[in-house]
Parts: structure tokens; sequence; C-alpha cells
């Protein structure tokens, strides 16, 4: 009985050769299992002869319901992380969030494709089709009992932050701020650039999180990088980006600084030419040229951006604002507005000289025009200038004044001898101090005295 159902039932139903073969097969072997043995032959029988009819027509659509979804596999991964690495708006306002929240893990980091907890070898999957000249086959090896071990190690060390180390010198001013850190080279924007920015470096002045406020998204913070960049021979220059957070400002900087470069002279490839002053909005700088060996005593900003010029001997004051982006424009300005030994002698029509102890004097530059100014040229048409008679105190025209000049005559000279002898002697004491020790001042004798 049960065997006519099954013989009727694909009678109705249209398959392919192949479907049809062997679905209608694995029915009969199915129910092989349960019929006794003396039925068994005549299933085959009817088997053999249902093997070769012709295809027939579907009048029956065989449909099987299953359920293929759930809430694991309706719902994306980035949702479900959401839901345990964050906080609603309510709780974070509520201070939620303060704790520290899971971070999302990469489950899929540690595992290879074809290969699972059954240790199979499949070739062309996870093994090579070939072996030598022999086709590769499919078979089991033996489990691996460290695999499940070794993906819970790896998921576990997912969740620990490590903050990376940074040697003390490319920490840059402090260790929680990307201000001082070199960042590399400038970028070329176009490929086949001739301008090769190898020797440049790139170098943090101020970095802030900024906030704007859209109609759309609300309040979006954005970073702000301000980077001078240069090559250590006069060639430099600074720019202002910003980006959604500090890697994509980086980038984005190192592409813009390339274009506004500027060159700046350098006096002997050292230092500036001569003092100057310069300022820019509430900003003031006092500039002061030094010798070989006295280094750079001066604001953290202007340190850096002598660095990248090639400056290596400065002394600089600044009084007022000490906002970086205002700093870095007034010394840029005093560097460009700074006037070279040549400039200043054709300028004055003489020579510049240097003068160094117990040297003759080293000259620098001489008037292209090769006239040098004279007295002569300071005449103001036959007129001399008569100084003005200085004027004296009142105090100076009173009786009293003849009587406090007697009482300090004495002592009129007795700073400058002091003086003298501390050169001498090292200490103010008489010529006698060897012979008698008491020619000292303040000397208070000993009690055995």
């Amino acid at each position: 009985m049960i065997l006519n159902q099954i013989l009727s039932l694909s009678k109705n139903v249209t398959f392919q050769h192949t479907v049809n073969n062997g679905i209608r097969g694995s029915l009969l072997m199915r129910y092989t299992s349960i019929i006794n043995e003396g039925s068994k032959k005549n299933i085959y029988t009817l088997k053999s002869e249902t093997k070769n009819k012709p295809k027939l027509k579907a009048s029956i659509p065989l449909t099987i319901s299953t359920r293929n979804t759930g809430f694991f596999n309706k719902l994306r991964a980035q949702d479900l992380w959401k839901s345990m690495t964050s906080v609603s708006v309510t709780g974070r306002k509520r201070g939620r969030a303060k704790g520290k929240l899971a971070s999302v893990k990469n489950l899929n980091k540690g595992q290879i494709i074809g290969v699972g907890e059954e240790n199979v070898v499949f070739p062309g999957l996870n093994a090579p089709i070939f072996s030598g000249n022999a086709l590769s086959r499919i078979e089991e090896r033996p489990k691996d009992e460290t695999r499940t071990k070794k993906l819970e190690e790896i998921r576990n060390s997912m969740g620990k932050y490590r903050r990376a180390r940074l040697s003390p010198l490319e920490r840059g001013w402090t260790s929680c701020n990307w201000a001082g850190r070199n960042v590399g080279p400038p970028i070329s924007q176009n490929e086949g650039d001739s301008n090769d920015f190898s020797d440049f470096d790139t170098l943090i002045l101020e970095s802030k999180i900024v906030k704007i406020m859209t109609g759309n998204l609300g309040q979006k913070r954005r970073s702000s990088l301000f980077v001078v960049s240069g090559n250590k021979k006069g060639c430099a220059g600074f720019t202002l980006v910003k980006g959604n957070n500090v890697n994509n400002a980086i980038e984005k900087a190192r592409k813009k600084v390339g274009q506004f470069l500027l060159y700046v002279d350098i006096c002997e490839g050292d230092t500036v030419y001569h003092d100057f002053y310069c300022e820019f909005m509430y900003t003031k700088i006092f500039v002061k040229k030094k010798p070989e060996g006295y280094g750079l005593r001066c604001h953290r900003v202007i340190k850096e951006i002598c660095k990248v010029l090639g400056i290596k001997n400065l002394n600089a004051k600044v009084e007022g604002s000490k906002n970086t982006q205002n700093i870095t424009k007034a010394f840029f300005l005093g560097l460009l507005n700074q006037k070279t030994y040549q400039q200043m002698a054709d300028e004055k029509q003489l020579y510049v000289a240097k003068l160094l102890p117990g040297m003759p004097p080293k000259i620098m530059a001489a008037p292209s025009n090769g006239h040098v100014r004279s007295s002569s040229d300071y005449g103001m048409g036959g007129k001399v200038e008569i100084e003005r008679k200085k004027f004296v105190p009142f105090y100076e025209r009173l009786p009293s004044w003849e009587t406090h000049l007697k009482k300090v005559l004495k002592n009129r000279n007795h700073e400058k001898i002091e003086r003298q002898l501390e050169l001498e002697y090292g200490q103010v004491q008489s010529f006698l101090t060897e012979k008698y020790p008491e020619c000292v001042p303040n000397y208070r004798p000993s009690s055995d005295e």
C-alpha cells in the first residue's frame, strides 16, 4: 500500500531525467528499510520499470516548507554588535557611557576558509589539486584539539587596547597630544611630479578638536591641525587643515603643505642676519642674532620652525598673545623682512664689517656701485647743528648741594676701586692683607685675639 502511494506520487510529478532518478530512487530506497525482505523484489522491479519512462508534465508543484529565518540571521552583524558596544542618547546623557564599553571583535580573525572543527582535506579548497603527478583525494585527518583554544585567545586579545609605544624623541611636546610630532615629508599630489620632498620634515605645531553645528547631524566634531614643513636649508612653509579625524587631517596636511613653501635667507647657515622685531595681531617677538654654539633659546613653536629651516643659534622673546598661529606668522614675517649684508651695504652705502674679539674687522659686504659714503656726504647745506645746552637741575643751584658734594667727596671713587680690586684679588682687600689679615672690610677679631 505504501509502495503504491509512492509510485502514484512520482507519476503525477514531472522531473528532469537526473532529478527524477535521484528523488524517486531515494524515496524507494528509504521505504525498503520498512518493508520486509519479501517485498523488496517487487520494489526493485518497479524501480527498473519506472526508470526509463518518458518525461511527464508537472501538474502539482512539489514544495517543502522550511523556516530559515531567525533573530541571528535576520539582523546584520553591525546591528548585533551595536546593541553591545553602544549606549542610547538618553543613556549617554545620564552618564551610562562613562565606563568602558565592549569593543567590536572580528570573529573571522584566525579562521581559514576550508578549515574547521572537522579536519578534512579538500583539494582545490584548502589543499592543492595535484600532489606531484597524482590527483589529490578528499581525506579526513585527526582533529586539532588546540584550534578552539587558539580562537578564544585571539578573540580575548581583541578587547585589550594597548597604546603604541613611542620613543621619547617621537612623543612630541606632550604624550597625550600630537603637537610636536614628526609625521614625515609632504606628499606630491601630481603623479610624475619632479618635486622631491624626501629631505623635508613635517612637524605638527597645533592639534585640537573643533565643533561645528549642522542642520541634519547636529554638533559635528572635526580635527584641526596646524603644521610646518621644511628641508633644513631655508625652504619652509606652513598650513592649516581640518579633517574628520586626526589621521585624515594628517594626510591632508602632508598633501597641502607642499604648495605653500617659502625661501628664507640664513646667515652663515645657522642664524639670522641681524636683530629684528616682528609682530602679528597681539603677538610681539624680539629676535636676537647669536654666535655659533649658543643654541636655540626661544618659544617651543619658534624652536620647531628654526629646526625645519636650519637655524641653529637664536634668541627670541615672545610678548603678548602666545597663540601658536600668530607666533608662526609673526616669525615668518620677520624672517622675510630681514636684510642681507649686501642689501644693508647698498642701502647705507657703507661697508658691512664683522667685529670679532682679538681679530681685525672682517668685511662682509661692500656697496654694489663702488661708492662709499664719506663725511662730506653728511653736509646740511653749509649749516652746523648746535648742541642744546644741558639742563641743570634746580637743586644744583642751592647752597646745600655744595655741602652734599663735600660729604661724598671721600667716597667718590669707592665703587670703581672695589670693582678693580675684585678683578685683581678676587675680593675687596688691601695690599697689606697678606701681612696683616685684618686689612679687609668688616673684619671682626676672634675671641683669642
